[in-house]
C-alpha cells in the first residue's frame, strides 16, 4: 500500500493537482501497510474530515471515540441518531457458553448480526458448514488465488465466478420465483443463461411443453429444499432431465475439485442463499460498510491471519491508556527495528536455527539492545515485550532471541485492537461483546474497570459460573 500512496503522491506534488486520500487506520486489518508513508502523511492538511457518524447512536459513538482515543479524531452524530434509543445500555457479557448465549440473545432479536473472527463459525451459523469446507479445500480457492472459498459462497449468481455455484445459486432464485408464481421471469431467466440451461428447459411451444418443463422444474426446487439430498443429487436429476447445457455439464462433472462437494447436503446452499438475503453473520475483519441495528462481537484469538490476540490485548488495555495513533506508530516503528536485524543476517528472524544463531550471535545481540534502549520507555513495549527482553538478558538462545523480535506479537494485539473497534462501529442501536470467561488474561477488575469507563455495562451471564 506504500507503493501505491507514494506513486500518487509523487505525481502531484509540486503539481497545481490535488489529492485528497481518505481512509480510517482502524479499517486497515491486514499487512498491506508498513508505515513507511507515514513521514510523507505529516505533509497533508489534515483539517478538512468527515466527522458525523450517520451510522450510530450517541452512546455508541462516544464509545468509539473513547477507544480510538485520538482528540484529532473525535466523531460527533447526526441530528438522527442523537434523536434515536437503545432497547438496552452496550454491554460486555462474560460467559462460558458463547454459543447458548447466542441463540439466548437471537430469541429476543432473530436479525441481530453476529460477528466472529473465524469463517469457519460464520458458515457453522448459517447451517452450512459441509460447503464451506468442501470450497475451503479446493485447491482454486487456496491461499494466492483471485478468489477464496468466501468469495464464491457470498457472490450472487449473476457475477459469480464459479459455475457450480452460479448454477446452484441461479436455482435458488428461481425457486423462489416459482414460489411466488412469477413463471414468466422463470422462463426468461433460463432463456437469457443459454450457456447454463438446454433449450430443453426453455423452448416452450405448446401448453404441453410449460407442464413438461414445470414438472421437471419443479423437482428440481424439491430437491433443493431437501434435509436428505446432496449436491451430487442435484447434479444427477439435472442431467437425468437433460436441464442443463451438455457443456456446462461436462465442465462440473470433469472438474475434480467439486468432487469433495458431492456429497455436501444440497440444503446448505438453500442456507447461504437466505442468509445473503438477510446477512445475520459476518466476520470482524469482513463486514466493510455493514450496519445493523443489533450486533454482538463475539472475542476470539487467532494464531492465522489475521492475527489476532484480542483478550491480551483487554489485558493491556486494562492497565494503561491505549490509542490508535501511538499504537500503530510503535509497531511501525518495532517492525522495521526486526526488518533491520533481518536484512542484517539475511534471513527472517523467524527462521533462525541454534546454528544461524550461532553464527550471527554477535549481530543479533547488538541489535537487541539497541532495540531495548529504543523502546525501554515506552508502555506499549514493556507490556508487550518486556519479559521477552528481560529473558533474553538473563539467558541468551535462540528461542528466546527470536520471541525478541517477533513482531507478530504487537501486530495481534494491534489487530485485536482494530477489529474489536471495528466491530462496535456496525452498531447501529444495541451492542453486545461476548468474553469467554476461560480465555480472560490477567487482572479481570482492571479491564472490567476500563469497560466501564468508556460505557459499557459489564455483566457476568447466568450461565457463567463463578
Amino acid at each position: 500500500m506504500s507503493d501505491v500512496l507514494k506513486i500518487f503522491f509523487e505525481s502531484v506534488i509540486n503539481t497545481k493537482t490535488k489529492l485528497f486520500l481518505f481512509g480510517d487506520r482502524m479499517q486497515q486489518i491486514y499487512k498491506n501497510y508498513d508505515g513507511t508513508f507515514e513521514e510523507d502523511f505529516k505533509l497533508f492538511d489534515t483539517t478538512k474530515a468527515l466527522t458525523t457518524n450517520f451510522r450510530s447512536i450517541k452512546r455508541i459513538v462516544d464509545i468509539l471515540n473513547k477507544i480510538y482515543n485520538d482528540p484529532a479524531f473525535v466523531q460527533s452524530n447526526s441530528e438522527e441518531m442523537r434523536n434515536t434509543e437503545a432497547d438496552f445500555d452496550p454491554r460486555i457479557i462474560i460467559s462460558d457458553g458463547i454459543q447458548a448465549e447466542i441463540a439466548k440473545i437471537r430469541k429476543t432479536d432473530p436479525d441481530t448480526l453476529v460477528l466472529y473472527l473465524f469463517n469457519k463459525e460464520r458458515f457453522s451459523d448459517i447451517d452450512a458448514i459441509h460447503l464451506y469446507e468442501a470450497f475451503n479445500n479446493m485447491e482454486k480457492y487456496s491461499f494466492g488465488n483471485a478468489f477464496s472459498a468466501v468469495d464464491v459462497l457470498t457472490t450472487r449468481y449473476e457475477d459469480n465466478p464459479d459455475a457450480l455455484l452460479k448454477l446452484l445459486f441461479c436455482l435458488v432464485d428461481l425457486s423462489m420465483l416459482y414460489k411466488t408464481q412469477q413463471y414468466g421471469r422463470i422462463i426468461r431467466i433460463l432463456k437469457g443463461n443459454k450457456s447454463i440451461f438446454s433449450k430443453n428447459s426453455w423452448n416452450i411451444q405448446t401448453h404441453n411443453d410449460k407442464e413438461k418443463v414445470f414438472i421437471s422444474i419443479k423437482r428440481v426446487f424439491d430437491i433443493l429444499r431437501s434435509e436428505d439430498k446432496t449436491i451430487a443429487d442435484l447434479i444427477s436429476y439435472l442431467a437425468d432431465a437433460h436441464l442443463l447445457n451438455e457443456a456446462y455439464l461436462s465442465s462440473i462433472i470433469d472438474d475434480e475439485d467439486y468432487k469433495i462437494s458431492n456429497s455436501v447436503p444440497i440444503i446448505e446452499l438453500t442456507h447461504i442463499a437466505d442468509y445473503l438475503n438477510n446477512p445475520r453473520v459476518s466476520t470482524q475483519h469482513g463486514v466493510k460498510g455493514e450496519s445493523h441495528d443489533s450486533v454482538v462481537f463475539v472475542a476470539e484469538d487467532s494464531s492465522s491471519n489475521p492475527r489476532v490476540a484480542m483478550y491480551r490485548f483487554f489485558e493491556m488495555w486494562g492497565q494503561m491508556q491505549v490509542s490508535a495513533n501511538l499504537l500503530n506508530q510503535f509497531y511501525y516503528d518495532f517492525a522495521a527495528k526486526v526488518g533491520s536485524v533481518q536484512r542484517d543476517i539475511g534471513m527472517k528472524a523467524s527462521d533462525l536455527k541454534k546454528d544461524t544463531y550461532t553464527a550471527n550471535e554477535k549481530t543479533i545481540k547488538k541489535k537487541i539492545c539497541t532495540i531495548y534502549e529504543g523502546f525501554k520507555d515506552n508502555p506499549y513495549f514493556q507490556f508487550i515485550y518486556g519479559r521477552d527482553y528481560d529473558g533474553y538478558f538473563s539467558k541468551p538462545g535462540v528461542t528466546k532471541a527470536k520471541d525478541c523480535l517477533k513482531e507478530s506479537t504487537v501486530y495481534g494485539i494491534l489487530s485485536a485492537y482494530k477489529l474489536f473497534y471495528v466491530g462496535c462501529s456496525r452498531a447501529r442501536r444495541n451492542l453486545t461483546i461476548l468474553l469467554d470467561s476461560s480465555k480472560i488474561k490477567g487482572n479481570f477488575e482492571l479491564q472490567k474497570k476500563r469497560f466501564e469507563e468508556i460505557g459499557f455495562q459489564v455483566v457476568s451471564s447466568p450461565m457463567h459460573r463463578a
